[in-house]
């Protein structure tokens, strides 16, 4: 399976390549009050807003902090899309479904 490898927090994760809508570069989010600490605002993206989710903080770590070089993942989960911060990432390796430790199925 192909997948877009990028960091998250200190892991390197990665989501598989038919579930990436775009990377993008990094936006300032709307903050939404109420939201679970994971939900670090919304962005819009081509007139649809979408929640930008820190799975670092969803793990429990350190959120990711976004900057200017920062990129975001747009992904399409089986329920909306979502966008995740990274400041790193790389192209699309095959791996084995046996190495997919920290690979996210779409």
């Amino acid at each position: 399976m192909a997948v877009v490898v990028f960091r998250v927090g200190a892991r390197r994760c990665g989501i598989e390549l038919s579930a990436v809508e775009r990377v993008i570069s990094a936006v300032e989010c709307g903050r939404l009050p109420g939201t679970p600490p994971a939900i670090i605002g919304i962005i819009n993206f081509h007139g649809t807003a979408i929640p930008v989710l820190d799975v670092a903080r969803r793990f429990g770590e350190p959120g990711e902090e976004v900057r200017l070089d920062s990129k975001f993942v747009v992904v399409q989960t089986p329920v909306r899309l979502i966008a995740t911060p990274t400041a790193w990432l790389t192209g699309a390796p095959r791996v084995s479904p046996g190495n997919s430790r920290y690979v996210f199925p779409k």
